[in-house]
């Protein structure tokens, strides 16, 4: 009995030694963490984490805050950072790509999608200065988006043209920019998202023709393919497992629109799904273009290609659809006016790349 309850207070003796190491490497962990920010110059952190406690219980203030991706932040989020008596607050963003991401109907409606900076960028102008400088697309696909979304005030930087030229552009169907009309048909998948299989089939085949042009160049991860619907970008990595396999998923970014912002792709090829056939009033918010009525998606989707701007869809249909804001009209026009506009189907890639 005795030898039991020596056993046993051994034991609790081991677990309160254990017990005060523990506590100790915590206070320890918490002297250094302070330590270091209490020594930082400079302090990185999402918006929420800079409520965290780690920072809040510090006797700090920051001069200066600076919030990067700002349009995309609600502004009950943008103001946590405020708290700690800066003076001066830049915010960083652009009002004419996605707006923050609320899921609540009605919570969009009482306006709580809007932005800190959208609010102020609507409200004083003339604090907003424009960083009109892009260094990541060829000038062929920038001119588009400078023309419709920035008033023509976006301009390439130096040697854009030979820095994002590419050998596969010695293809005259694989040009930077390029518009393929499809007559192609949406329809509803299973999850009540829409698809449009011809155009899945005619990314597949612009692929194909994309690796065999160039064979010596290393496609993994410098390809992406972008819809504006889950249903249409689960049919692409369908197609393109069943002609290259799983692995297809690592070499490349299948991805919705919003999924893409603040990414970026040598090789763009972008599936509009829609052909203006649809009814207004649809579940995307959207006429018979659906989600391809919203221009800051639109913006989103043609600024993510460096090199190349691949885009699928029913040029004759997205044209007339597009009548009452002339956003795909005026695109579609632009692109006949370019020559970059090809009326295609699955195989017109089949030929072999010069």
């Amino acid at each position: 009995m005795a030898r039991r309850l020596g056993v046993a207070q051994r034991l609790d003796e081991a677990k309160d030694k254990r017990q005060t190491g523990l506590r100790q490497m915590d206070a320890d962990r918490r002297r250094i963490r302070n330590e270091i920010l209490l020594d930082a110059d400079v302090i990185c952190s999402t918006l929420s984490g800079a409520g965290h406690e780690a920072l809040a219980s510090l006797p700090i203030d920051f001069e200066t805050v600076i919030i990067d991706e700002a349009a995309q932040a609600v502004e009950l989020s943008t103001i946590i950072p405020l708290r700690y008596g800066c003076k001066r607050c830049i915010l960083v963003g652009d009002p004419k790509q996605l707006p923050p991401t609320v899921i609540s109907p009605k919570a969009s409606r009482l306006r709580y999608s809007q932005s800190l900076f959208k609010r102020m960028y609507d409200q004083s102008l003339q604090d907003v200065y424009l960083l009109s400088i892009q260094y990541r697309m060829h000038p062929d696909i920038s001119a588009h988006p400078s023309a419709a979304f920035y008033g023509g005030a976006l301009q390439d930087g130096p040697n854009m043209a030979q820095l994002t030229a590419r050998p596969w552009h010695r293809d005259d169907l694989l040009a930077p920019f390029r518009f393929f009309s499809i007559k192609g048909q949406e329809r509803t998948s299973r999850g009540h998202s829409f698809i449009n299989p011809e155009e899945a089939q005619a990314a597949l085949a612009l692929y194909d023709r994309l690796v065999r042009s160039t064979p010596d160049f290393d496609f993994d991860g410098k390809v992406g393919c972008v819809t504006g619907y889950r249903g249409q970008m689960l049919e692409l990595k369908r197609v393109f497992q069943q002609r290259y396999g799983s692995e297809i998923d690592k070499r490349i970014d299948f991805n919705t629109v919003d999924g893409f912002q603040g990414q970026e792709k040598d090789v763009i090829i972008f599936s509009l799904v829609r052909t203006g056939g649809g009814k207004k009033g649809g579940r995307d918010g959207g006429g018979g273009l659906g989600f391809l009525e919203d221009e800051r998606r639109i913006n989103v989707a043609v600024t993510r290609a460096k090199s190349s701007l691949f885009i699928l869809g029913n040029a004759d249909g997205l044209r007339d659809a597009s009548k009452r804001d002339g956003l795909w009209r005026t695109l579609v026009g632009e692109a006949e006016h370019r020559g970059a506009l090809r009326a295609v189907h699955k195989g017109s890639f089949v030929q072999t790349a010069i």
